[in-house]
């Protein structure tokens, strides 16, 4: 009987792992790195950093990723809008006025995969955006 309750405990687990979540950037109060099957909506604010976990699909709808503000009163940050820290596969959706914008801090892309064009003969790593 143990076992067996031990097993549905696990399974159960793995389940609520596995809910998708939706994640309203202007709500986050410290750096955040999306999951698998998290859908981000909102504007990203206060200088937070988002990265997308490796092997994680995560969905931009309606979202404002703006880490180079133009009239700020401070030098930009030194980090991409978002980062990848592996194999990831970003889907853009939305339409009509959810529109996704993403742009980077100083000298750094909106979106960024580490070492993506350092050897990429040799590079396994790689993000999709659908």
């Amino acid at each position: 009987m143990k076992k067996k309750l031990m097993t549905m405990v696990i399974a159960a687990g793995a389940m609520l792992g596995a809910w998708a979540s939706t994640i309203n950037l202007s709500a986050l109060t410290a750096d955040y790195v999306a999951k698998d099957g998290d859908t981000l909506t909102g504007k990203l604010g206060d200088d937070y950093k988002l990265s997308v976990a490796a092997g994680a699909t995560v969905t931009l709808n309606g979202v404002t990723i703006a880490v180079r503000a133009e009239d700020a009163p401070y030098f930009p940050p030194q980090w991409p809008g978002i980062n990848c820290e592996g194999n990831a596969t970003i889907v853009l959706a939305g339409g009509g006025s959810a529109i996704n914008r993403v742009t980077g801090g100083n000298r750094w892309p909106g979106i960024y995969w580490p070492r993506l064009w350092q050897k990429p003969m040799k590079n396994k790593r790689r993000c999709l955006i659908r």
